[in-house]
């Protein structure tokens, strides 16, 4: 797409937001303010654990640091499993947690979708924009936030750009590697689109990186203690991911292997209809039990998220992922770890030799890492080989 019509683009959205939020928060009572010092307000996408997880971590360290944040703000607080809000409550007693319920929902938990992502957000900004604004308002009111500590949450970053809030905006992100990494993914219109609306001009965006970067904190993953594989039967894998239907391969693809799939809580009931007739695949609640498995079992099988797959990485595991088709993040997580950790393979099927840009025999490109032998290669593979040794 020309550099021109993307900016054109951008110039848009930015346009739109200001137009939809300035308004709304002039009328919910929003004036400027004079900030006050070392007040922090933080808020945290819950699209998934993992920024749920880097935020309680980075937290726990601001708090013996001595800086205070006595508010955190969840942008859709239902989603977050039980087990996990009862911790950072407990964690953290002193902050106030706040339910924004204003969120693009990604994933319904059947589909993977673009088009459907664009109408969810069109929905969600026409249906709760109000709401959304009446809370933000009120919270600057109270609190006159000097900083906002931002997890990839881009509804309280875009009001801040929008209204020219004199509260400094901080975004730690695992998406700041893809921005640093100087890929090629991080110029498209979708990936700067994003940057625009969780962090926009006025922010300042800190990775959360795999790899050693300036500025940036490393990923951090808790650890299971060591535990020797279960074997019994053949030992099992576990799958994990926020878009289950990515892994229908492990209908037929692992016939004869166990797999203990884990899913969200509120997907549980679904997730244990739908592979009900495949006894070899156990639905079980996303859960602190995860790691105990992982350390048990014989590897991991996801989509290319960056906290479960290095967490795998990091007791030894190996790893086979697949990736949703049309999410850029995770397509570049898919190649960073493909290029940068010998114990990870996926998938030789024609969608991922072109998103890896490879030949149809499914060799790696120079540089890469040598792929591990976790899974057989898909049937359609093995039937190509017989139809050719049997031209030979």
């Amino acid at each position: 797409m020309p550099e021109l019509l993307v900016r054109l683009l951008l110039g848009l959205l930015f346009v739109a937001l200001r137009a939809q939020f300035y308004p709304l928060l002039k009328l919910m009572g929003y004036r400027r303010f004079e900030p006050q010092q070392g007040s922090v307000l933080v808020a945290c996408c819950t699209n998934g654990l993992g920024h749920l997880h880097q935020m309680e971590r980075v937290l726990a360290v601001l708090e013996e640091a001595g800086v205070d944040f006595p508010v955190i703000a969840l942008a859709k607080e239902k989603k977050v499993p039980s087990y996990k809000l009862v911790a950072l409550k407990h964690r953290f007693p002193h902050a106030r947690f706040v339910d924004l319920d204003f969120e693009v929902d990604y994933d319904n938990g059947k589909s993977f979708k673009n088009s459907a992502i664009v109408w969810n957000a069109a929905k969600t900004a026409c249906t709760r924009s109000v709401q959304l604004s009446r809370k933000v308002a009120a919270l600057f009111k109270q609190y006159r936030p000097a900083y906002c500590l931002s997890f990839w949450e881009p509804a309280v970053a875009s009001i801040i750009n929008v209204m020219n809030a004199p509260t400094r905006l901080i975004a730690v992100a695992s998406q700041g590697q893809i921005y640093r990494d100087s890929s090629g993914d991080e110029r498209g219109l979708l990936m700067r689109g994003l940057h625009q609306l969780c962090v926009g001009p006025r922010g300042t965006l800190v990775p959360l990186s795999v790899l050693p970067m300036e500025g940036a904190i490393p990923q951090i993953v808790s650890l299971p203690p060591a535990a020797p594989l279960l074997l019994d039967d053949g030992g099992f894998y576990v799958a994990y991911t926020t878009v289950p239907q990515v892994l229908s391969p492990l209908k037929s693809k692992l016939a004869g292997r166990r797999v203990l799939l884990f899913v969200k809580e509120k997907r549980l009931a679904y997730y244990t209809a739908k592979y009900k007739r495949y006894p070899h695949v156990t639905v079980q609640p996303a859960s602190p039990r995860f790691a105990h498995y992982l350390a048990r079992s014989r590897g991991l099988i996801a989509t290319p998220s960056r906290g479960v797959v290095t967490q795998a990485l990091a007791v030894g595991k190996p790893v086979y992922l697949f990736c949703p088709r049309g999410h850029l993040e995770q397509e570049y997580n898919l190649r960073f770890y493909l290029k940068h950790f010998a114990a990870v393979t996926s998938p030789r099927t024609r969608r991922y030799r072109r998103l890896l840009r490879v030949g149809r025999a499914g060799t790696l490109p120079s540089g890469y890492a040598p792929p591990p032998l976790l899974l057989p290669p898909p049937r359609c593979c093995r039937r190509r080989r017989r139809l050719k040794s049997a031209r030979r």
